[in-house]
């Protein structure tokens, strides 16, 4: 069988800087052609049970961390009944400081990071970076610059609401709680969304894609799923199930972005920015991230948050868009064709 391109693109025996130079143009080739980053899964083995078995994997190894934690805050005096939902469960009210409380809620999701390396590396037989790229590499400029701008995009719009309605904002500032919880929100944080785009956005997104070769139809099964992931989020509670649309709408937009982009580094920088944003800066009662921030709003307006997320995002996907060069928005509609095998030529440059 003649090796694929990202095969050719990944090659590791290369014997001159001449061929070097071959592999470097050749993972360019698998870059540039449309549907790359869904179609970089085809190297690997993809057979539907090997996509179920490390789903599997990632929950026996979210219950098995999820036991000791459980005894620990039962040991904290945690009512029973609050183990079913974590994100409900404030530390101070247990007496441990908030930095403490959000590393062990977090705990779990770093923990499944290295179970999804180990199930791409081992049982599909990929690199584990080519969930986030066809080329098997972050560029982190990308991710950094789509973090930055979005989180000043929600400082922009919070600084106008603030003027609309300051008897809204309480200022809850408390150093001895804010700054070690402000350094387990920059450590952790990123780990937490990272899982999340790795799996919704990157490994599902992938695997629906080679399975239903649309890709309008993996952006939105992948995106459903996200919502569902978040049913048992104390905003649910607070809100009802209407606010579920947000996370939807929320994961649709990041898989249009990635499928756009073909890579997901402005979708990892954006769940970051956004959740280290809700985390440090403005949080509400009924929040997933029961965190010291700088503001706590007295009354959460639901339907002027979506609005405000929807307009947020329009700006940042035409800027984005802009300095991107994303210009074939056909393909989200268009069938996703198997990647075509390439020979690469036997002769080294010289």
């Amino acid at each position: 069988m003649v090796p694929s391109l990202y095969e050719n693109a990944g090659a590791k025996d290369e014997k001159s800087s001449g061929n070097c130079q071959f592999s470097r143009v050749f993972r360019y080739l698998a870059y540039m052609e449309k549907h790359s980053f869904i179609n970089r899964a085809s190297s690997g083995n993809n057979k539907w049970p090997l996509y179920l078995a490390v789903i599997v994997l990632l929950v026996v190894g979210n219950v098995i961390i999820s036991i000791p934690i459980s005894f620990l805050l039962l040991y904290l005096g945690v009512n029973p009944a609050d183990l079913q939902n974590l994100d409900s469960i404030n530390p101070e009210d247990l007496g441990v400081h908030p930095a403490l409380g959000l590393a062990i809620l977090i705990l779990p999701f770093v923990i499944s990071i290295p179970i999804l390396w180990f199930g791409l590396k081992y049982i599909h037989n990929r690199p584990f970076l080519s969930l986030i790229s066809p080329l098997d590499q972050i560029d982190w400029k990308r991710l950094f610059v789509a973090m930055g701008f979005w989180f000043l995009l929600m400082v922009g719009f919070e600084v106008v609401a603030y003027l609309t309605e300051p008897e809204n904002y309480t200022w809850t500032f408390n150093a001895a709680t804010f700054f070690p919880s402000l350094l387990v929100v920059l450590l952790l944080i990123p780990l937490q969304t990272s899982l999340e785009e790795l799996v919704f956005r990157g490994y599902l997104l992938q695997g629906f894609g080679l399975w239903f070769k649309r890709p309008w139809a993996t952006v939105l099964l992948s995106s459903v799923l996200f919502g569902l992931m978040h049913i048992a989020n104390p905003e649910i509670g607070e809100f009802g199930y209407g606010i579920l649309l947000y996370y939807i709408g929320f994961g649709v937009i990041m898989a249009v972005i990635t499928v756009m982009d073909e890579r997901m580094e402005i979708a990892l920088g954006v769940h970051a920015g956004n959740n280290i944003y809700g985390a440090t800066v403005v949080t509400f009662s009924g929040s997933a991230l029961q965190t010291p921030t700088l503001f706590t709003i007295g009354e959460y307006h639901v339907g002027l948050m979506v609005v405000v997320s929807l307009i947020a995002s329009a700006i940042f996907i035409i800027i984005m868009m802009r300095k991107y060069d994303w210009k074939d928005w056909g393909k989200l509609f268009e069938k996703i064709t198997p990647e075509e095998d390439i020979i690469e030529p036997p002769v080294s440059l010289p």
